[in-house]
């Protein structure tokens, strides 16, 4: 059988643990200063690339449409 003393080491395991934890608040705030900076750079397309690339979704689409329904 376990020992009396068992749930008590266990009770002061948690107590350590509690206190090395850090708040929603403390967490949010640190990256609420990193996703402000954040700028997103997004590759300039000529028009006849964005038509290739809308060709090309549309072709995946109609296929994917007509293997699953066709």
């Amino acid at each position: 059988m376990g020992s009396a003393s068992q749930p008590m080491l266990v009770i002061k395991a948690n107590r350590a643990l509690l206190k090395k934890r850090r708040s929603f608040k403390d967490i949010r705030a640190e990256y609420e200063d990193l996703t402000s900076n954040t700028e997103l750079k997004y590759k300039e397309l000529t028009p006849f690339q964005q038509k290739l690339i809308r060709d090309r979704i549309r072709s995946q689409a109609k296929k994917i449409l007509f293997t699953t329904f066709g």
